[in-house]
């Protein structure tokens, strides 16, 4: 698993990371009708600086956690050493320093160590090495340095100085005194869970965010345990090497920010752009023997890996916590390490990420698809999250970015396909807000009703039509559905009139069935005459059928009159 990944269920394409990101190391992909991209992290670019974790408000992006790891190796029988990162007195509050010692001994941890005396070493060696660095030398304990360096710079890899960091030294330290014990980093940087892959002396790295999260998990209670102190040998100046000018101060070289001879530097974009000076040869760093480089603004104190700690104080506090741990332990009497001959060396290689350069052909063409003809159509606005709209180019080209990441064209675009459906529909379309001022009406509405939007926006709905069903919607926030004829306008209308919540707007639709109840009522009158005619022959039969009927009952009756004469006579002629 990467160090850095994103949980894409959290991911909501602000694109905030890729714009915190310095060496723009994050990609964005979609599905297949790209509804919704997602932010990934390409780890062959990333520096592991952690930046896109401190920005993004999703909390979208995590660092890949080791923890089980490291209860395997405590559970294997190995005896497993504790490598604490100085910038630990400053992560958690100062009472709580000792009791931090003692918790991380209650997880499992044979013994807990302190960096930072690997860290007087490290120092040492950067001086004996600046006969034979080009100048200026680099110092190169910062992993984040190192990877900018190997992927970005690879051009100034002859300044970097060939040194370990303090962790990689003391896990080799640790390792000479206790053949056979396991490693493990607790500290305030992410970057240092590649480092210690990539050196091979490492067994495991652990955030001190990692490192709350798992005393929470076993419930251990800080408040009961004693203070304690660090296993092994008690460093000096070296715990004052997680700030920046840290180093320096412990290898006893001046930290006097007018100094022309040393230099320190903290800040990923102040480092990149001394690298970019460094690079094109400029001439006013030449006095320099030495530059700090840290990535974090103010040193370790501020690294990525300290979210969540128990508790976290601000930058400044953390600073002033680390000094008077210091200050505290100056006169530790922990007795010296018998002297080891360290291997302290190293070495580096270029690692730049190798990518094609679209022509100019190709850029236009790209830019062209987001409306940007011409160079004056190029906002360079950076809302995508690159610096310039052909920036983002070469990386759609590359197919690290997508056109719709174009903010500006993409309103544009839904503003441009809004107005057509609203324009071109036939219903009329009538927004108030919650005062019932008319807000926007469409050309439909305007036809309807006889006006103007020019006329009649920003004045009350009831100058335009009755507001009664419009003040109902917006007392209950539900749909009403109903029929209203406006006598005045000759209009029938069908209305859906609804609240939108998020706007605070009540908006309504009018369905024009004029032509209808036209049609209507005609078919109406229609039906009407042709019962009233059909009514009028009926009656005209019935009339005839008694005329008839009385004529035949006369006859009938004047027949039986003879006919029964006709029978008598016959009777008596018998």
């Amino acid at each position: 698993m990467a160090v850095i990944s994103t949980i894409e269920a959290r991911c909501k394409d602000c694109y905030k990371c890729l714009r915190s990101c310095p060496v723009k190391a994050i990609r964005f992909v979609g599905d297949a009708s790209k509804s919704q991209l997602h932010a990934q992290v390409m780890p062959e670019r990333c520096i592991l600086d952690g930046t896109c974790l401190l920005a993004c408000p999703q909390k979208a992006k995590r660092v890949r956690v080791d923890k089980d790891a490291v209860k395997a190796l405590i559970g294997s029988g190995r005896p497993v050493i504790a490598s604490l990162a100085p910038s630990f007195a400053g992560t958690f509050l100062r009472e709580r320093q000792g009791r931090v010692i003692a918790a991380i001994r209650r997880l499992g941890f044979t013994r807990v160590e302190e960096t930072s005396y690997a860290a007087e070493a490290v120092s040492a060696e950067h001086v004996r090495t600046l006969g034979g660095v080009i100048g200026p030398a680099i110092t190169s304990s910062c992993p984040v340095i190192v990877n900018l360096v190997e992927m970005y710079y690879p051009e100034v890899i002859p300044h970097l100085a060939p040194v370990v960091s303090p962790m990689v030294a003391h896990a080799r330290y640790i390792k000479m005194a206790n053949p056979g014990a396991a490693v493990v980093f607790i500290g305030p940087c992410v970057a240092k869970k590649d480092e210690g892959e990539r050196s091979g002396e490492v067994d495991a790295v652990l955030t001190f965010s990692e490192l709350s999260a798992w005393l929470r998990e076993e419930h251990v209670d800080m408040e009961a345990l004693d203070e304690s102190e660090p296993d092994g040998p008690g460093p000096v100046a070296a715990r004052l090497f997680p700030l920046d000018g840290g180093l320096l101060r412990t290898a006893a070289l001046s930290t006097d920010v007018l100094s022309d001879e040393y230099r320190v530097i903290s800040g990923i974009e102040n480092c990149m752009q001394f690298f970019d000076r460094l690079r094109a040869g400029d001439s006013r760093d030449n006095p320099l023997t030495m530059v700090e480089m840290m990535a974090c603004t103010g040193g370790c104190i501020s690294g990525a890996g300290i979210q969540g700690c128990l508790p976290a104080v601000n930058a400044s506090d953390r600073r002033q916590a680390v000094i008077e741990y210091y200050r505290e332990h100056a006169s530790d009497n922990r007795p010296a390490p018998e002297a080891v001959e360290l291997d302290l060396r190293r070495g580096y290689k270029s690692r730049r990420p190798e990518s094609l350069i679209p022509d100019e052909i190709t850029i236009r063409g790209i830019l062209a698809q987001t409306g940007k003809l011409t160079s004056e159509d190029e906002l360079n606005c950076g809302a995508c999250g690159y610096g310039s709209c052909k920036e983002k180019a070469v990386a759609v080209f590359h197919g690290f970015a997508d056109l719709q990441m174009c903010i500006p064209f993409m309103r544009e675009r839904a503003e441009s396909l809004s107005n057509v459906v609203l324009g071109s529909t036939p219903n009329g379309v009538v927004v108030v807000d919650p005062t019932l001022h008319i807000v926007e009406m469409n050309r439909a509405a305007e036809a309807m009703f006889g006006c103007t939007k020019q006329k009649m926006a920003g004045r009350l709905l009831s100058d335009l039509i009755e507001p009664g069903n419009f003040e109902r919607v917006l007392e209950s926030r539900r749909l009403l559905r109903v029929s209203v004829d406006y006598p005045q306008y000759s209009l029938s209308t069908d209305q859906s009139i609804f609240f939108v919540d998020r706007e605070n707007l009540v908006i309504g639709i009018f369905v024009d069935r004029t032509d209808e109840e036209k049609r209507r009522s005609e078919a109406f009158r229609t039906r009407q005459s042709v019962v009233s005619r059909a009514q009028e022959v009926i009656d005209k039969q019935m009339k005839v059928a008694q005329e008839i009927a009385g004529l035949l009952g006369e006859t009938t009756a004047e027949t039986k009159v003879l006919l029964t004469k006709l029978m008598e006579l016959m009777k008596k002629d018998e």
